[in-house]
């Protein structure tokens, strides 16, 4: 813990943090004991370089790079990629010749934008962007429109899997007030330093979906783009309830999958425990039979919705579901969006 941390910490953002963060854990609140943040039951996380660090460490992540995200955050220096300390290389989703490039362009300073960006642009935002990794000429970042809408300036979004926070400054330049979390520290560092150059009025830490670490009822809307279909069946549930708890009444939660059949997550060649696109296709036509034509396709796309909220044991009985699909790269894209009262049962 740095005097630089401490100073992060008196300031709003860091009034913001301990005014709406809670232990993922138990849900208490959460002090600044000088070094750590701190629950009313004694559980501590790290804060580096300003950024909560709210993962749970027992258990097993969603993704591998969170372990390295918490061993980093714990301070410990065997696991530290040296080529690059300040980039926290270790809990990035990259092999190590492509660590050992970002490196290389960061002390030569070979980019215009950030070099983590400029590595996993392809990776982050889908087949639309491949040629644009790697591609040193590139001066703006690729920064989307979202497809939301603010009520009232300053409405609170949080951004699930936010990763470089593409999404969360899409939201904020719609007027919302941005929340970004991911389980990778180099990837929220990277959203950080990208944050500072552009100023938009984001928030970023590192946390885990399955445990959002806010207060209930906190946000105005939820967004995740091509993330949850990477998740076992059990941590979406788990997911989807969190999403539920910290949304306020008539709120809005989005997510995409970039698979028309991955929003039923989940390939059986991944993980044992996720439901194959065969078995939905087989709950699907038991429950519904085979249709055919553009609206009854249209009307299968609330029906696969609302078969997969249930397989995963989403309340449905207030469900209001809103599905529509278009393409994104050559990849078939599904979106669905759900009220809070759908998700809160």
């Amino acid at each position: 813990m740095t005097a630089m941390d401490c100073q992060r910490m008196a300031s709003d953002k860091g009034l913001w943090y301990l005014e709406n963060l809670v232990c993922p854990i138990d849900r208490t609140g959460l002090r600044f004991d000088g070094e750590r943040l701190r629950s009313k039951n004694g559980r501590c996380y790290p804060i580096v370089d300003g950024v909560p660090v709210l993962l749970v460490s027992s258990g097993k992540q969603t993704i591998g790079l969170a372990n390295a995200s918490i061993e980093r955050a714990q301070g410990r220096s065997d696991v530290i990629d040296q080529r690059a300390r300040e980039l926290y290389l270790e809990s990035l989703g990259l092999n190590d010749e492509e660590k050992a490039e970002v490196a290389r362009l960061w002390k030569g300073k070979l980019t215009a934008i950030d070099p983590v960006v400029a590595m996993i642009i392809g990776a982050t935002c889908g087949n639309a962007y491949k040629d644009l990794t790697k591609k040193l000429s590139l001066t703006e970042y690729p920064i989307p429109s979202i497809r939301l809408t603010s009520a009232s300036t300053g409405d609170a979004l949080l951004d699930i899997g936010c990763n470089w926070g593409r999404w969360s400054i899409a939201a904020a330049k719609k007027g919302f007030s941005a929340v970004g979390i991911d389980p990778s520290l180099g990837a929220i560092m990277a959203a950080r330093r990208i944050a500072d150059e552009l100023k938009p009025d984001i928030k970023y830490l590192v946390a885990d979906a399955r445990f959002l670490p806010f207060r209930n009822e906190r946000f105005r809307a939820v967004y995740s783009y091509s993330v949850l279909q990477h998740f076992a069946k059990e941590d979406v549930r788990r997911t989807l309830l969190e999403v539920s708890r910290v949304l306020e009444p008539g709120a809005v939660a989005k997510i995409q999958m970039a698979n028309k059949l991955a929003f039923a997550a989940f390939n059986s060649k991944q993980a044992g425990n996720r439901t194959s696109p065969k078995n939905l296709r087989f709950a699907i036509g038991r429950s519904v039979g085979v249709l055919s034509g553009h609206r009854q396709h249209a009307d299968l796309r609330g029906l696969l919705l609302r078969t997969w909220l249930a397989m995963v044991g989403f309340p449905l009985h207030r469900a209001e579901i809103q599905a529509c699909a278009y393409c994104l790269g050559g990849v078939a894209t599904i979106e669905r969006c759900y009220c809070a009262d759908a998700i809160g049962g």
